[in-house]
């Protein structure tokens, strides 16, 4: 049997990329997925090369509408992933990108979460994406950015340690620059090399699947680098 066979995956934030390798690597794996975005015609496409289900919403305004398909649909969410993101850069001297910055990171993320939770039971995972950029200070115009993602990091513990007692786990994958493309079967380790600024879709959705699996169940709260070690560069 799979290892993650019975169980139900809602991808939320879905682009090419990390989503659609997320996906393909949860259905592999044998649970019943279901990505959505807010463009529908793009998860149309990632849907028909995944084998998996969507459902375009908008996450600021159509939260509840999308956990209910979900619920009539698939069920209860056992392995919930939020991709939610953008990137955008600004310096002390012109902070442009803060409110954007902040709504897409820290705030939709978490009140996604908050009403995410609600469906969830016991066992359950929660992983979100913060970025390596929090271990490291290389420039000076990635302020708002950088912020909105350490504020990530610390939500994920306070998180992981709210739900204890519902026994959800939260923790965060931290990669560096994600290549934007993914395709199925390809030999992307000969993509990359330790140390490489790029990091092909998969290595991250691997260690995500891997969060959801049940030999992860004693990791919570944690922000894992998944860079191939370029922090350290």
């Amino acid at each position: 049997m799979k290892a993650l066979s019975g169980s139900n995956s809602l991808i939320a934030g879905v682009s090419y990329g990390l989503g659609q390798a997320l996906a393909y690597q949860l259905a592999q794996g044998g649970s019943r997925v279901l990505i959505t975005a807010r463009n529908g015609e793009k998860l149309e496409k990632i849907a028909e090369k995944t084998g998996v289900k969507f459902y375009p919403s908008d996450l600021t305004r159509e939260t509840d509408i999308l956990l209910d398909y979900f619920a009539r649909e698939i069920g209860a969410i056992d392995n919930l992933a939020v991709l939610i993101g953008g990137y955008s850069q600004d310096t002390i001297s012109d902070m442009n990108s803060l409110d954007s910055m902040l709504e897409s990171h820290v705030r939709t993320t978490l009140k996604f979460v908050e009403k995410s939770v609600k469906r969830m039971k016991s066992g359950s995972s929660i992983v979100l994406v913060s970025s390596t950029q929090t271990f490291l200070t290389r420039t000076t115009t990635d302020l708002s950015y950088s912020v909105s993602k350490y504020a990530l990091n610390k939500a994920t513990e306070v998180l992981a340690a709210s739900l204890l007692k519902s026994g959800i786990r939260v923790n965060a994958v931290a990669p560096s620059s994600i290549l934007k493309n993914f395709e199925t079967g390809r030999n992307y380790r000969s993509m990359r090399k330790l140390g490489d600024l790029e990091t092909p879709p998969e290595d991250i959705a691997s260690v995500i699947t891997w969060l959801f699996r049940p030999e992860s169940e004693w990791v919570n709260g944690a922000v894992i680098p998944v860079d191939g070690g370029y922090r350290f560069r």
